[in-house]
């Protein structure tokens, strides 16, 4: 019953960096019996490699990489935005507290002492995934976040521009009516002048057929003056 309650969380991906291969191998075997994918790394550019590759969840650390002490990692790690927010466990094979809190100091969200219990290793890793749980929430939110002032942004401009075509289009409308009308009124007043003439016979000889010719064109052009102008007061109500 108690090994069907050992995943609280979601499966995480664990990295495991540790020089001594059995230890590697035994944490190893260990995490994957809780569900949780694990993979191990022998040294610091092995390690450096996989974290560029994968999104880590949880970080386990071993104190001692080649006999140096693994501070200046945690350090680089923790000062790297793109790793600092995973939890890391430090490892040690001995109870040495003032290099305990160096590491703590230095970011390092929890530690171990070897040989590892299991009890307290399944509570210390669930603690971590929740804190990475946790933060990977939070950049979603804030992703959100970030989307809905872009929206937002984008609909104040939308509204700007809104505001900006109803009074062009306001103060075009004016102007526009007088030259529809105008027109109107012009190809009337052709119309008129072209009949008159035609009822006196004035169009008989040469120069008043071309005189005939040139009203009508007149006519036709301020009708098309009529209506394009029409056809540009459609389009400016359906901006308003």
């Amino acid at each position: 019953m108690e090994e069907n309650n050992i995943l609280e969380h979601k499966p995480a991906k664990l990295l495991v960096i540790d020089d001594s291969e059995s230890a590697r191998s035994l944490l190893k075997r260990r995490l994957a019996m809780y569900g949780h994918e694990v993979i191990a790394a022998a040294n610091q550019q092995d390690a450096l490699k996989i974290l560029s590759n994968d999104q880590i969840d949880v970080i386990f650390l071993n104190m001692f990489l080649n006999g140096i002490n693994s501070v200046t990692l945690l350090e680089k790690l923790k000062s790297n935005s793109d790793y600092q927010n995973i939890p890391i466990i430090m490892i040690s094979s001995d109870d040495d507290t003032e290099l305990l809190v160096k590491c703590i100091e230095a970011g390092a969200e929890d530690y171990l002492v070897k040989p590892l219990n299991q009890t307290i290793l399944r509570a210390r890793l669930s603690n971590c995934i929740a804190r990475k749980e946790a933060y990977d929430k939070e950049l979603q939110y804030l992703a959100q976040i970030k989307q809905g002032q872009k929206q937002i942004a984008a609909q104040e401009k939308m509204a700007s521009v809104g505001v900006l075509v109803s009074s062009i289009s306001n103060e075009l409308k004016n102007p526009l009516n007088f030259i529809i009308n105008f027109a109107g009124v012009s190809a009337e007043i052709c119309t008129e002048l072209i009949q008159k003439l035609e009822a006196n016979n004035l169009f008989s000889t040469e120069p008043q057929k071309e005189i005939q010719s040139k009203l009508k064109k007149f006519k036709s052009n301020v009708s098309k003056i009529s209506d394009y102008g029409r056809n540009v007061d459609q389009i400016i109500r359906f901006m308003l």
